[in-house]
């Protein structure tokens, strides 16, 4: 009975070799080595997701290594030029863009992407394109942080810090939502918005550490709208600040910025989808990010105002975008009822964007002219990635 045993064991042994290794005659030295080699592939089982994509390196190095950690230098403040660590992709000197599409807190869904994009190592993009909160990411992008350091300052972000008006800050209770829809419609009714956008302005200007476009290591296009003449506007150069400031100006919410003859809002209300822009730069192999995904609305849904302005938003941006989405080599689109003002669901939006990657990896593969290799294509058979449940009723 123990020799069935053993004799089992061994071709689980080879089997899990021949998976994972990709070697046709593997026989374990003794038993004791195939048990060890055992109790790493059940190992394996226990670690996050992403330690799946570096599956045989991990075994073979009989150590776990987090992606970033090693030899790689470290480098601190914005817009330095980052170690890109190893190269593991025979074509580094493939051109594309990333197009990262508007949204508001549903934007956050970018990190996520971002995050996958790094763990499989391919190369960095050759040009940045990002409206409202895809260009807040897009920018940071661009300046060199890496997704990690993206997603902790989102975590330590909260939007209502940086309102104005007292009545946006005050603890979640029954009055203070009063007191807030009073503010809200005292601002509206006065103003041109809810908030001015100073304190943002000054939030950017310190995160850009007021660095300007041309200081960026990646070369990012910022859009915006310019009510004015109801045309895109893009920027390239000049304060990074400003420009994104313009970019995320959602209308009502924030003030439009004033620049000469100019009232600059969210771009995402002209070409949310921006892949128009990277492809009159010259850019062909285009990769976007789509986190506002066009789907049909029951009318049960649409009972209050917020959501029928929020509706209207979503049509006008669909048809000015279908032409845009059209040209993406590879649209990666990020599902979920997530509202564009849900900040409380932070790694909710954030996995959202890492559940889109793993079920497009094959796809993300092929755009950079790579197959999947044995074990993604054994994982992908596995285990499927589906969103966690909806967190919000919009």
């Amino acid at each position: 009975m123990a020799d069935v045993h053993v004799r089992q064991h061994r071709h689980l042994h080879r089997f899990v070799l021949h998976l994972l290794a990709g070697r046709q005659h593997t026989r374990p030295t003794d038993h004791g080595t195939g048990h060890r080699h055992y109790q790493s592939v059940q190992a394996v089982a226990r670690i996050p997701v992403h330690g799946y994509f570096r599956v045989r390196e991990l075994l073979h190095a009989g150590r776990f290594l987090r992606h970033g950690q090693g030899n790689a230098r470290r480098t601190r403040g914005f817009g330095a030029r980052r170690d890109r660590g190893p190269r593991r992709w025979g074509r580094q000197g493939v051109k594309w863009a990333l197009v990262l599409s508007g949204g508001g807190a549903r934007g956050l869904a970018h990190i996520g992407l971002l995050k996958e994009l790094e763990l499989l190592e391919v190369p960095r993009p050759s040009l940045i394109v990002g409206t409202s909160m895809g260009a807040i990411v897009g920018a940071l992008y661009a300046g060199g942080w890496n997704a990690d350091r993206i997603d902790a300052y989102a975590h330590n972000f909260d939007i209502k810090h940086f309102l104005e008006n007292p009545a946006f800050r005050l603890p979640e209770f029954a009055l203070s939502r009063i007191l807030r829809a009073g503010a809200a419609m005292g601002a509206l009714a006065s103003g041109k918005a809810l908030d001015s956008g100073s304190r943002v302005l000054a939030e950017f200007e310190r995160l850009f550490e007021q660095r300007n476009f041309e200081d960026l290591p990646t070369p990012f296009v910022c859009v915006t709208a310019d009510l004015a003449s109801g045309e895109q506007r893009l920027f390239d150069s000049g304060p990074l600040a400003t420009a994104v400031r313009a970019s995320m100006s959602f209308p009502g919410i924030f003030s439009p910025l004033a620049m000469g003859d100019e009232l600059l809002v969210d771009g995402g209300i002209l070409n949310n989808l921006p892949c128009s822009v990277a492809h009159d730069r010259g850019y062909h192999r285009i990769l976007a990010s789509d986190v506002s995904p066009f789907k049909h609305m029951v009318p049960s849904r649409l009972t209050s105002g917020i959501n029928i302005l929020l509706r209207s938003f979503d049509i006008a941006a669909e048809h000015a975008q279908k032409h845009s989405a059209s040209i993406a080599s590879l649209r990666i689109v990020s599902d979920g009822a997530l509202s564009a003002f849900d900040f409380e669901h932070i790694d909710a939006a954030i996995q959202m964007g890492r559940y889109a990657a793993r079920n497009a990896e094959a796809d993300i593969l092929g755009f950079f002219g790579r197959r999947p290799s044995r074990m993604q294509r054994f994982l992908a058979k596995l285990f499927t990635w589906k969103p966690s449940p909806d967190r919000s009723t919009r």
